[in-house]
């Protein structure tokens, strides 16, 4: 699903959409790297 998002945030300069507030807002969130930076555990403990 998130690398939907992430093609979706992609295709919308290309398809004229970069002027809708709803994609300017995505592309802002702050968090949506940190997602994509979380340690992956092998052991099934949660992460710290």
């Amino acid at each position: 699903m998130a690398r939907a998002l992430l093609l979706a945030l992609l295709l919308a300069p290309a398809l004229g959409a970069a002027s809708l507030p709803e994609f300017d807002l995505a592309r802002a969130m702050p968090w949506r790297p940190a997602l994509f930076a979380q340690a992956r555990d092998t052991q099934g403990f949660p992460h710290p």
